[in-house]
């Protein structure tokens, strides 16, 4: 499709022509919404309607993770910001430039930017802020957070590191 990502329907086994030339995207859980990084914007449509439900101008290569709610979508900008789509406001965040993964925590409360090098946390509800700053990262390899979210692992040289998500202090190794 001129992109990065592709989406298929399951029912025609065919491309999503709404999708055509998208370079990343991200599915709410529910799975009635996709946000796409399309060219020139990034938009929030619906499934399996493509209608837009919300845009905003963008250089169609962000990153992005939509939170367990639906509601926000972790963009991963030029600066990184929150953006809450059905109300057109943007939040700013203390993350990386260009972070090439990101990843909310399984209950919204954490936002993991994994960039080339380096891997940081922000808090939503502490207005955007790191609670640590960014850890040495090898970005061959996913970071993510463990499944009840108060940790999260990523890899340095060729060690694993499980680190507390609110703290960054080092659990396991």
């Amino acid at each position: 499709n001129g992109g990065r990502a592709q989406v298929w329907s399951l029912g025609t086994d065919q491309p999503w022509p709404a999708a055509a030339g998208a370079g990343g995207g991200a599915w709410a859980p529910d799975g009635a919404v996709i946000a796409l990084s399309l060219p020139g914007k990034t938009a929030v449509l619906a499934y399996p309607s493509g209608e837009v439900l919300a845009s905003r101008a963008a250089n169609g290569d962000e990153e992005l993770a939509i939170d367990p709610t639906g509601e926000l979508v972790a963009v991963a900008g030029s600066p990184p910001f929150l953006w809450r789509w059905r109300a057109g406001t943007e939040e700013a965040v203390d993350g990386p430039d260009a972070a090439r993964r990101v990843v909310w925590s399984p209950d919204g409360a954490l936002v993991l930017w994994q960039t080339m090098g380096t891997v940081s946390i922000t808090a939503r509800d502490e207005a955007g802020k790191a609670p640590f700053s960014p850890l040495p990262n090898v970005s061959t390899t996913p970071s993510a957070f463990t499944a009840d979210g108060t940790a999260f692992f990523h890899t340095a040289g060729d060690r694993i590191f499980v680190r507390e998500a609110r703290g960054g202090a080092v659990r396991e190794e």
